[in-house]
């Protein structure tokens, strides 16, 4: 997310973490058990990118939707297409569709095999076709037109989650799992949370749903079973918008912005490892639970003149840094980013191709990778 300069960090500023502006509540020992090393930055190409994600899964399919007409009045209708391509461009099969200009359009959300699950909102249904447009099947989720309907593919293409108001009761909300062939798998009622978030864990035996409950007029998040669709965690007055898994999906990471405090969690029996306050504001954060690590980003919030037009202010990142942690809480390293890194706070992530051992920062449309010591 960051727009980064061609830059080499020549001086590496490594603090134990008893010197670092970061404080840790919820360990009050000073003795550090190992301390994390950062090589220089250097920028990186697309090329050195796709090498590191040849062992991802390929995209080998493309969705095309565009509308075609669309009528000047709001009560009329619009009309469109979608086509399911091959990565190359060739035409695997297509469908139109028409919709009322003041509702919803249908989505079509493709999985990583090609299964194309179609929501239409308008309609309360989801249809689920074949990658060569075979028809799987059709549900009615909720009898009724219902913008609160959505859905999310798992990684890997296994599962695709449903949430929207419940058909059976009134002011209620449900969350609905499917395979990838279109079969309803179970069904669980949410009550009063309006789900507004849905995120498989890296290896999909979780989903976690992110919600406002509309009676304790509080955020949340709960976690559920692909399995069964059994209650695992329930995650009360966070941010479900900042609720992260490790690569496992063991752990989650729980990050209240407003009072800097990051929390994690084991994600089967919700039990909090650790709740560090932060002195600054969170901005990313990447969770190795398998190397006993956790990276993030922190840094202030100001505004600041545009590039483009100085006379235009717009929210930028200063005071950047780049903070390690153990599962236990405790700092084992740190790096302070030099200030041709500051950046609007949608412009600085760590990728997700990052690992333990090597941590990449996208800034803008470049990249900046750093091998690290430990």
């Amino acid at each position: 997310m960051n727009k980064w300069s061609r830059i080499t960090l020549s001086a590496l500023i490594i603090f134990q973490w008893t010197a670092s502006p970061v404080e840790v509540s919820a360990q009050e020992t000073t003795r550090q058990t190992r301390q994390v090393k950062f090589r220089e930055f250097s920028e990186i190409g697309n090329e050195e990118l796709q090498a590191l994600s040849s062992d991802e899964t390929p995209k080998n399919f493309i969705a095309n939707n565009q509308i075609i007409a669309r009528d000047g009045d709001i009560r009329g209708t619009a009309e469109g297409e979608f086509q399911l391509l091959t990565k190359t461009g060739g035409l695997l099969w297509k469908e139109p569709y028409s919709y009322s200009v003041d509702g919803p359009a249908p989505k079509y959300l493709v999985s990583v095999s090609g299964i194309v699950c179609k929501v239409r909102a308008d309609a309360g249904t989801v249809t689920f076709y074949s990658q060569h447009g075979g028809h799987l099947g059709q549900h009615v989720v909720v009898p009724d037109f219902s913008r609160t309907l959505s859905g999310q593919w798992s990684s890997e293409g296994r599962y695709f989650a449903v949430t929207s108001l419940d058909a059976q009761e009134r002011g209620h909300y449900q969350l609905l799992l499917f395979d990838e062939d279109g079969k309803q798998l179970w069904r669980h009622q949410l009550q009063t949370k309006f789900a507004h978030e849905i995120t498989f864990s890296p290896l999909s035996q979780w989903v976690l749903i992110g919600y406002n409950d509309l009676v304790l007029r509080k955020f949340g998040a709960s976690v559920f079973s692909t399995r069964d669709g059994a209650l695992i965690s329930d995650f009360h007055s966070v941010d479900p918008n900042n609720t992260i898994f490790s690569e496992d999906g063991e752990m989650v990471l729980v990050i209240n912005s407003q009072d800097h405090l990051l929390s994690l969690y084991e994600t089967a029996s919700s039990k909090k490892l650790f709740e560090s306050k932060l002195s600054r504001p969170i901005q990313n954060v990447k969770v190795f639970s398998k190397n006993n690590l956790i990276y993030f980003l922190a840094g202030e919030k100001t505004m600041a003149p545009s590039p483009q037009n100085p006379a235009y202010q717009r929210p930028q990142l200063t005071e950047l840094e780049l903070t390690v942690l153990d599962l236990n809480g405790t700092i084992l390293g740190a790096i302070e980013l030099p200030s041709s890194f500051e950046t609007s706070p949608n412009a600085l992530k760590i990728h997700p191709l990052s690992s333990a051992r090597k941590i990449i920062l996208a800034v803008g449309d470049k990249f900046f990778a750093c091998d690290l010591d430990y």
